[in-house]
């Protein structure tokens, strides 16, 4: 086992769980249980849940360069839809903070910015998997302990 993380990306770490609860919480909490229609409830709780997974998406795509609109095909060949409305701030905010490197191509008549895990990116990736498949167990263990 490694030593303790450094400090921002515990800060990442933390943060992502701080969205995860939100999104069950606060985020939006009033305005779920106020909607009167169960399909307009649903699709709200599940643009929530899905708010959390997004950037594990992302990242796990982006170990080979790519640029945006590729990684909205690629993302949506998987079965992960994303809108380019959502993903590119997405991908600066993320470069912002240390875990994506990007270039511009220029080779081509419309130039394209790539973009790619930086090896920061690539550590930080791997400890949200490690979250993310215990999260899940414990997810799956509560729904599983439920008696319908």
């Amino acid at each position: 086992m490694q030593g303790p993380l450094p400090i921002s990306e515990k800060c990442v770490l933390y943060h992502i769980k701080v969205l995860i609860i939100m999104c069950f919480t606060q985020y939006n909490f009033y305005e779920v249980i106020n909607l009167k229609d169960p399909d307009e409830m649903l699709d709200s709780l599940v643009m929530e849940l899905r708010r959390g997974a997004v950037i594990l998406g992302v990242l796990s795509r982006l170990f080979e360069s790519q640029y945006g609109y590729s990684l909205v095909q690629d993302l949506e060949a998987k079965g992960f839809a994303i809108e380019p409305g959502t993903l590119y701030p997405l991908l600066r905010r993320l470069e912002k903070q240390g875990l994506l490197e990007s270039s511009w191509d220029t080779s081509e008549s419309r130039p394209r910015r790539y973009y790619r895990l930086s090896s920061r990116g690539k550590e930080v990736y791997k400890k949200l998997c490690a979250e993310w498949q215990e999260l899940n167990e414990k997810i799956t263990q509560l729904i599983e302990s439920v008696k319908e």
